[in-house]
Order: structure tokens, then sequence, then C-alpha cells
């Protein structure tokens, strides 16, 4: 009905489990935050992102030279606090896991090496496999830590680290995130049924 021939291309989602309860207790806590005085609402805006992390308000352009100063924004990743570190560490681990599964995938040559009376050319050709990197993983992000950390730091708004109200409004990053995880999750569910339909 939402995305059909006569469909509107809006989807609106009802009844979701603890979103209520969440947006009662979210909605005052932020508006705490947006009625902090100058002195500690700078110290949740982000300059050096295009304001497009933390507090922003009267800082977007919205036409020409006019800012948008009908609104406040909070924005923020409910997923990880610093995308860049989390993209680094999960990289990190895939290499260790590529290197174990490298290093079963040599052993089990040599074995059969070893069996068939081969000599060590597959054990040559396994550890030649292992050493032979591409310049870029199967996300198409570059392989080198160095690479992707320029990519990172060269697109702030996207990978700037979050910056929370935790000394003013302690109370509004764990109901924040958990109110993103939930959308997020919805978000995946919705998704997940368009690839099916």
């Amino acid at each position: 009905q939402a995305y059909g021939e006569s469909g509107l291309g809006i989807l609106l989602i009802t009844d979701v489990p603890q979103f209520p309860t969440l947006r009662s207790t979210l909605l005052p806590l932020i508006q705490t935050m947006a009625t902090l005085p100058p002195s500690q609402l700078c110290h949740v805006e982000c300059p050096t992102a295009g304001y497009q992390v933390g507090w922003s308000h009267g800082r977007e352009r919205v036409e020409g030279d006019r800012f948008d100063r009908g609104k406040g924004s909070f924005y923020f990743n409910p997923l990880v606090d610093d995308l860049e570190m989390a993209v680094l560490n999960r990289r990190k681990m895939m290499r260790r896991l590529n290197a174990s599964a490298d290093a079963d995938a040599a052993s089990d040559a040599a074995a059969a090496a070893a069996h068939d009376g081969n000599g060590g050319d597959n054990i040559d050709s396994a550890s030649n496999a292992a050493t032979d990197q591409p310049t870029t993983n199967s996300n198409g992000e570059p392989q080198d830590d160095a690479q992707f950390q320029i990519v990172a730091r060269s697109n702030p708004a996207f990978f700037a680290p979050n910056v929370w109200p935790t000394e003013s409004v302690p109370e509004l990053e764990d109901v924040a995130k958990e109110m993103g995880r939930l959308i997020c999750s919805v978000g995946r569910l919705v998704a997940r049924l368009c690839d099916w339909y």
C-alpha cells in the first residue's frame, strides 16, 4: 500500500513496543538540553563537523545566506560513539580472523603436501595467497588503516565522535541511544520486508 503503484511512498509504523515510554522520557531531556545557557551548549557543538554532530541551532543554512533559527537539532550516532575507532577495531578483528584462517589453510596445505608427496609447493602457494592483499576490502574501504583514517577525517560529518552533555544532562545519552537503537532495529525489519517484496 505504501510503495505500490498507487502508494504515496510514505510508510507509517505504529505500535512499536517501548517507543511511547522512551519518547516520553527523551523529549523532556532534549528540552532541558535545548534550554541550557550558551556557555554550556557550546560544549556539545562540533563546528569541525559542520555542526552535523552534537547540538546545532542557527548554524545550518536553509536558503541562501539565511540560517535556520526555527529549530534546534541534536545529531548523534546511536550505534557507536566513535565510528572511526569502531571501524578500525572491526578491521583489526577481521585481520586477526583472516590471519587465523590463512594459518589454518597453510597448515592444511602442508599436511596435504606431506601426504601427497608434493614437497613444499602447496605451502608456498598458501603463503603467497596470504601475503597478496588487495588495496580495498569487500566493502570498498581502503585496505590500509592510514588511508581509511584520511578518508574518515576528511568526512567529519560522518565520522566525528558523538558529544554528550554528560555534566548538564547526564541521563540524555543512555535514553537517546536506546531510542536510536530501537529506530534502527525497526528500520532493519522494514528493509528486510522491502527486499522480500
